[in-house]
């Protein structure tokens, strides 16, 4: 599913809103890249908000996301019903 760039700007704006200290970006038009903190701010409580907070931002549009297996970035999908 291709990702809106409105979308990048409202997730960096919640992620900064909880304090999460980490950042996202384009990879390609499907693909985010969750750009973590500095060394001397990444914990794992961080790393959970901010996918948290991701999974929060699509859930309420009925969108699934995926993360990849070192949680760096992220794919969506529409939920089937």
């Amino acid at each position: 599913m291709k990702i809106d760039y409105a979308d990048i700007v409202l997730l960096n704006a919640e992620l900064k809103r909880r304090d999460t200290r980490y950042h996202v970006s384009y990879k390609d038009e499907n693909t985010v890249c969750i750009e973590p903190p500095g060394e001397c701010c990444m914990t794992d409580d961080r790393k959970m908000n901010a996918m948290k907070c991701i999974e929060d931002y699509y859930k309420k549009r009925d969108i699934e996301v995926y993360f990849s297996e070192d949680g760096l970035y992220f794919t969506c999908s529409e939920r089937n019903c």
